[in-house]
């Protein structure tokens, strides 16, 4: 067994659940749901739709780049949502995944010379699987506070230099919800004004 696992920290919903153990909620308010993060409202009609004209496509497994067309696209709406003033390239830029976490973990585990002591960056407000990425990877995690101070933007300015020497990998990951539509890419800037890996 990879002795690494005892550095995982207790999953958040199993904590949660244990903290709601024997608990009643009161039956006159709204229940609001804190539990897996699993959607709360029904799929958009044209992507159900969508899906159902295309099931003919089961039978055939996707390519690791996907189609074009779908990284053309995802190209463009990135470039649209956060407003980037250099268009990704579809090519060389983009690689679609089943989820973002399981892509993330396993970019880690590549990426990460785990022979020395090494660094990743997390914001704090992000899935706890980057943690665990990092250290399974064999590096030393090192914390951003992301606050309603700073409108949830990390502060790379603030991160001594001797840690940014040290940074193999920086994960940016924030809830989307805390994003301004007129935010620019604050990964981008960081890269351009501090990155010394």
């Amino acid at each position: 067994m990879n002795s690494l696992l005892d550095t995982l920290q207790p999953y958040p919903f199993e904590k949660l659940a244990q903290l709601k153990a024997g608990i009643t909620p009161p039956t006159e308010l709204a229940h609001i749901a804190l539990s897996i993060g699993e959607p709360q409202h029904p799929a958009p009609p044209i992507v159900v739709q969508t899906l159902l004209a295309h099931m003919d496509g089961l039978s055939r497994y996707p390519t690791t780049k996907g189609i074009p067309a779908m990284r053309e696209a995802m190209a463009q709406w990135c470039t649209q949502r956060f407003s980037l003033t250099t268009p990704l390239n579809p090519e060389t830029q983009i690689l679609p995944v089943n989820s973002t976490r399981e892509a993330l973990f396993s970019f880690a585990q590549s990426v990460v010379d785990n022979k020395t002591i090494h660094w990743l960056f997390r914001p704090i407000r992000s899935h706890q699987i980057y943690e665990g990425a990092a250290l399974l990877a064999g590096a030393e995690p090192y914390f951003l506070a992301c606050t309603a101070n700073d409108n949830f933007i990390p502060d790379y300015s603030a991160v001594p230099d001797a840690i940014w020497q040290r940074c193999q990998l920086l994960l940016s990951a924030r809830p989307a919800t805390h994003r301004q539509r007129d935010e620019p890419c604050t990964t981008a800037n960081a890269n351009k004004t501090r990155r010394k890996t």
